[in-house]
């Protein structure tokens, strides 16, 4: 007769749980989402030098600088629009979601219509473009730096917020707590509040919204792995993964 213990059965309760806890957990496994923001935030990044670069040429004369600057710019904004066009930033998204959860196997996700999926690609496609141009409206017109962040959330809390509207777009509610944050950010500057921020207007644009994304991604994270141990637990399995089928 084996010595080791025979592992005690799920209940009715434990079984019932089961489904609830793997849509919580396929729901915020959000880890791939914070290396696409990082590789937008290089973009962004390169795209704010461009653009400082792109001003300096213009005010000292320098023609054939201006125009090599201005070539550059257009190219990264191509590179970028194209990226989230096609899908080969979804698919490159999706290998590495497979490989960060290798070890937890794979879940079940609910896919959206290819509708929805078109139109919210225009419209984070939009979102970006805006992001591009505002802070360049925003130091043309002269406008104080206090109210770049309360133009920049006008339209990027709403687009954040519609991304929620269907189910498996962008993780589970505390997702939320991104456009949350920022819109606080916002607000505070408006107040007169002095929040510290990059001197170039393209970084202080990007910066705070990367952010509090990253906060919210990290906290899905850390919420998915609290799922994946009640899940184990549940199951009586501790250390096996939760398998199935990723969709997403």
């Amino acid at each position: 007769m084996s010595d080791f213990p025979k592992p005690c059965a799920a209940t009715e309760d434990d079984v019932r749980a089961i489904p609830r806890w793997v849509d919580r957990y396929a729901r915020n496994r959000m880890l791939p989402a914070l290396v696409a923001m990082a590789v937008g935030g290089v973009v962004g990044a390169i795209t704010a030098a461009c653009l400082a670069l792109l001003v300096l040429m213009h005010r000292s004369g320098n023609a054939a600088g201006f125009g090599l600057c201005l070539g550059v710019t257009v190219a990264v904004a191509a590179v970028l629009v194209w990226l989230m066009a096609t899908k080969r930033l979804q698919a490159a998204v999706q290998a590495l979601c497979v490989r960060l959860y290798e070890s937890d196997g794979q879940v079940v996700v609910p896919g959206v219509p290819r509708a929805y999926r078109v139109w919210t690609q225009i419209i984070v496609i939009l979102a970006a473009a805006l992001m591009i141009v505002t802070p360049m409206l925003v130091q043309a017109i002269h406008v104080s730096a206090r109210y770049l962040q309360p133009v920049v959330a006008a339209y990027m809390v709403p687009v954040l917020f519609a991304l929620h509207t269907r189910r498996g777009m962008m993780g589970g509610p505390l997702m939320l707590l991104w456009p949350v944050l920022y819109a606080l950010h916002a607000l505070l500057l408006l107040a007169g509040v002095p929040l510290p921020a990059p001197q170039d207007a393209m970084m202080n644009a990007l910066v705070p919204l990367s952010a509090y994304g990253a906060v919210a991604i990290l906290a899905s994270h850390a919420y998915s792995r609290y799922a994946l141990r009640r899940l184990r637990r549940l199951a009586k399995v501790p250390g096996d993964s939760v398998t199935g089928e990723q969709t997403q």
